[in-house]
């Protein structure tokens, strides 16, 4: 898929203007849409985090060393005994004793020092169990927030796309009629000039072409805003496109029973909600292990090195270690009134409060289905009225002008039926608009993520 819309880049961008059907303008967006890029952000951060509170069960290890120099190394002195011999012709074995000073080093100039520590938790009353249960729940959080965004970006897309293909046909239909109305101006001048018409019809038909350039001005100023929209939507950075679709619609038979199940399994609100209470329950669970005992083993070596002609009065042995096990026990907390009693009932109250929230959500997304599932059969139903009142205003408009060419009405009468015939089409166009519209919305709320025209 990727490679297929590069290559639909490289196309478009060697004939300097890029063509857009619904499908690619969809793929486009989903990948430089800004909303997109942020909740990719936001996923790859709790995923992360997740990582952060699996790593909380292995041990913490810390390697350190250090270098001292001393410029003044302390010294003692010691009185000693000195044996100098002193041997005579009757005593070989002669001698004398003397007392002198003997300075001892307490410390060396250059001292290296190496350790190493690690600290394994063993015991810690599902803290960190159930703090990896919060992580993993706010992961699958910020995945189903991505669905769902994904999910806002295809409507978002949708609609703009739809709307500038409206506003497109809508300003044609507007041209179409000025130019026809423009042509029948000059036509009705020609006719005032041999006296065929009076005064009056010919200046009620110079009025009504001029009130009609406002709108036709209007409606081609809606296509560039349109446009823009749908260009800032998919993430674009030229208005350098052109978009070809057509407004298609087929009749798709919903049962709301069905529909209604399906949104309560894949609704993306809702199954946010069911988590953030999730996470609510297993916040009560970490609040409640807070007072409770933990158990931690450290272990700790030291290297020394000691050089050999550097050795220091009193030279402990270059390495030792040990091993120490921790138990922790927060008495304070234990009490009713403690801080982590009272943090156990906001966690309840919360949970409590979110269970509320997420049954008034499915009272709210139901009722929304409703209206979206009433909404979308009553457009339907409209369509062909519309399509058949379209048929009935080009009849008029044809039967009209035979009239208009047999002289039997006015110019006025002509340019009424053509000026119905225009909005007949809009109306038209409106009704397959808002059912599409309908059809998105459907399947937005039931978390369909569907990136075909229907």
């Amino acid at each position: 898929m990727l490679i297929k819309i590069f290559i639909l880049f490289l196309f478009t961008t060697s004939l300097n203007s890029m063509v857009l059907d619904l499908k690619t303008a969809i793929q486009i967006g989903l990948m430089k849409n800004k909303e997109i890029l942020i909740s990719q952000e936001k996923l790859k951060s709790a995923e992360a985090n997740l990582k952060i509170a699996l790593a909380s069960f292995f041990p913490t290890i810390e390697a350190k060393g250090t270098y001292t120099y001393l410029g003044v190394v302390p010294e003692s002195e010691m009185k000693v005994m000195g044996y100098v011999p002193m041997p005579t012709p009757t005593d070989p074995f002669n001698h004398y004793h003397t007392l002198e000073t003997m300075k001892l080093k307490m410390a060396r100039e250059n001292n290296y020092e190496a350790s190493i520590n690690l600290t394994q938790p063993i015991f810690m009353w599902g803290r960190l169990v159930n703090n990896y249960k919060f992580a993993k729940i706010q992961f699958e959080i910020e995945k189903e927030n991505y669905k769902k965004t994904r999910l806002k970006v295809i409507k978002d897309i949708k609609n703009a796309f739809y709307s500038y293909l409206l506003s497109e046909k809508n300003a044609e239909l507007m041209e179409e009629s000025y130019n026809q109305l423009k042509e029948n101006v000059k036509s009705a001048e020609a006719n005032y000039k041999s006296g065929v018409i009076t005064k009056y019809d010919f200046m009620a038909l110079q009025i009504q072409l001029v009130n009609m350039e406002p709108s036709l001005v209007q409606a081609k100023s809606s296509v560039e805003i349109a446009k823009e929209n749908l260009k800032n939507i998919i993430g674009l950075q030229t208005n350098d496109f052109s978009v070809i679709g057509e407004f298609k619609y087929e009749k798709i038979e919903y049962n709301f029973e069905n529909l209604k199940e399906q949104v309560l399994n894949n609704n993306s609100d809702l199954k946010i909600f069911s988590l953030q209470k999730e996470a609510m329950e297993k916040l009560v669970s970490v609040n409640r292990s807070m007072n409770k005992p933990s158990l931690v083993s450290m272990f700790s070596y030291k290297y020394k090195y000691i050089p050999k002609n550097e050795k220091a009065f009193g030279e402990s042995l270059p390495d030792s270690w040990n091993i120490t096990l921790a138990l922790t026990v927060p008495i304070s907390e234990l009490f009713p009134w403690s801080k982590t009693s009272y943090q156990i009932d906001q966690a309840k109250y919360n949970v409590e409060q979110i269970d509320l929230a997420y049954k008034n959500l499915i009272d709210f997304t139901i009722l929304r289905l409703k209206q979206l599932f009433i909404e979308f059969n009553t457009q339907y139903s409209m369509i062909e009225g519309q399509k058949a009142n379209v048929e009935n205003a080009k009849e008029t408009y044809k039967f009209r002008s035979q009239q208009y060419k047999r002289g039997l009405i006015r110019y006025t009468e002509l340019i009424d039926s053509q000026v119905a015939l225009t909005k007949a089409e809009i109306n038209y166009l409106q009704t397959i608009f808002k059912y599409i519209m309908a059809k998105v919305g459907l399947d937005e709320i039931a978390g369909i993520e569907n990136i075909n025209e229907f």
